[in-house]
């Protein structure tokens, strides 16, 4: 799973976001890199969410802030290329942050399970 697809999820039971990153096994996957692509996916993205993946995997080297002048900051852009486009979790878990709810969602082969049971998905039914 790349932390492109993280940044764009939330908890399915209690809408807690960002989910907790709990890797077992990340790989890193080189892109080529593309600028264009990177600086039209930044508006859409959560920056505290990313920051927040950046240390449940122990990544250092993001700006505190995005930087205004993003397009003409090379070493920003390279820092959220790997982050976002190269870095893989293979396996691990995404965690709720919402201590009520915990839910708990398995990584495999780099794809999360976010399917709920039957029995969550009745509770959300009431």
């Amino acid at each position: 799973m790349r932390i492109l697809t993280h940044n764009m999820m939330c908890c399915l039971k209690c809408d807690s976001f960002p989910l907790k990153i709990e890797a077992t096994e990340v790989e890193n996957e080189e892109q080529e890199e593309n600028k264009e692509f990177l600086l039209n996916m930044l508006p859409r993205l959560d920056y505290d969410g990313l920051k927040s993946a950046a240390k449940d995997l122990s990544i250092e080297g993001l700006p505190e802030t995005l930087p205004e002048n993003i397009s003409e900051n090379e070493a920003a852009l390279k820092s959220l290329h790997k982050l976002l486009l190269e870095i893989q979790i293979k396996t691990g878990e995404l965690v709720c942050p919402n201590e009520q709810c915990g839910r708990r969602y398995p990584i495999k082969e780099r794809i999360p399970n976010m399917v709920l049971r039957d029995d969550e998905v009745n509770d959300l039914k009431k």
